[in-house]
């Protein structure tokens, strides 16, 4: 069954158009970005558009902004090269890569909402290669009420965008994701743990594409 695609959003699109301009003009590192009302002009969109597509290389570490001074191009680790919002085939090593830092990520969140709050019911998927989508859903929903949580679930989001949109999870394990729901109502955190910690192992077993 195909695994459902997320059409990218219209800040993800300007975040394309403002990674394609850098591209283009060979920014270097450290070198500053013509600020919002420039860039809303040069790309036709509103200045919120924009200020939220900077927000999202922010967060993939492509930029950073600082109050009062700009933003200026960065060096974004290799590890989160967003193919999401850059289009661009990803190699096999890089893949591999974002997957064990999405499923890291995945249990990192999974482990700070059981441990602080109440979490609701993560919805079982019938499916196995739906397991992740359910996963993501269920994160989505409960890191809201954890606001600092929201700049983590979006850096795992665009991981699982780049897994996905290569087909990455054909070829990896699937989550078991009944038994996963079963020690978050309990607020099992070791099983939790060693959940996503087989599913690890279980791909460095596995033959990817």
């Amino acid at each position: 069954m195909k695994q459902p695609t997320r059409t990218p959003t219209i800040p993800e699109q300007i975040a394309t158009q403002i990674l394609d301009y850098i591209d283009h003009k060979q920014l270097q590192p450290g070198e500053k970005l013509p600020n919002e009302r420039q860039l809303a002009e040069w790309l036709e969109v509103s200045r919120s558009a924009v200020r939220e597509a900077i927000k999202t290389l922010n967060i993939l570490q492509y930029v950073t902004s600082r109050q009062g001074e700009g933003t200026f191009v960065n060096y974004p680790p290799p590890f989160l090269l967003p193919s999401v919002v850059l289009q661009r085939r990803a190699r096999v090593v890089e893949l591999k890569q974002w997957y064990e830092l999405f499923v890291l990520h995945a249990q990192m969140l999974t482990v700070q909402i059981c441990r602080f709050q109440t979490p609701g019911i993560l919805t079982t998927a019938k499916d196995e290669l739906l397991c992740w989508p359910s996963l993501l859903k269920w994160l989505q929903h409960e890191s809201k009420e954890m606001k600092a949580l929201g700049e983590s679930f979006a850096a795992c989001q665009h991981l699982y965008d780049v897994l996905q949109s290569s087909r990455y999870f054909a070829h990896t394990p699937a989550l078991p994701i009944k038994k996963l729901n079963s020690a978050i109502q309990n607020k099992d955190v070791p099983t939790i743990n060693q959940l996503f910690l087989q599913v690890l192992l279980n791909s460095n077993n596995t033959n990817q594409p």
